[in-house]
């Protein structure tokens, strides 16, 4: 585990059933994450389908994680409005607390300077989940809004 070398990348097609695997993983071991789509009805190919129409944009994006040949983290940008992206994290437990997602998300801020039309990031992260709140803060994320259950937060990007 440890002694793998750890890569930081853009996913791709090739990508799509070890990442529905991560997610299944991910799914089972985690209360914090979530998604928007039913983990168990993804296929393969509607995966691959749906990672070359985020790699298509410029507003889109997935990143993913790799120990080895294993797929152990991933980062999602979904475009929610014109300038504005919501953000999503995930590390597989035996990979938390190495700074992956710290490393994860500044890809995704200079992704973001760089390369894309966004210029703001949004995020829910469960109270529960102080580990990921205090990254988020640390990286530079305010809050903006809060229920009983989950913290809203943002941050602006300055452009390249």
């Amino acid at each position: 585990m440890a002694d793998d070398e750890i890569t930081i990348r853009a996913a791709n097609s090739k990508d799509a059933a070890p990442l529905i695997k991560l997610m299944k993983q991910l799914s089972k071991e985690s209360k914090n994450f979530t998604t928007d789509v039913q983990v168990d009805q993804l296929t393969a190919e509607t995966e691959a389908q749906a990672i070359d129409a985020v790699n298509a944009t410029g507003t889109n994006l997935i990143m993913v994680a790799v120990a080895g040949t294993k797929l152990i983290g991933v980062l999602s940008i979904s475009q929610v409005a014109p300038t504005v992206g919501e953000l999503g994290v995930a590390i597989l437990s035996d990979y938390q607390d190495m700074g992956l997602g710290t490393y994860l998300i500044q890809e995704a801020i200079d992704w973001i300077a760089n390369f894309s039309q966004l210029d703001e990031l949004t995020l829910s992260v469960l109270k529960t989940n102080q580990g990921a709140f205090r990254l988020y803060k640390k990286l530079g994320f305010v809050v903006t809004g809060q229920d009983d259950h989950v913290i809203e937060m943002k941050m602006n990007i300055k452009k390249g």
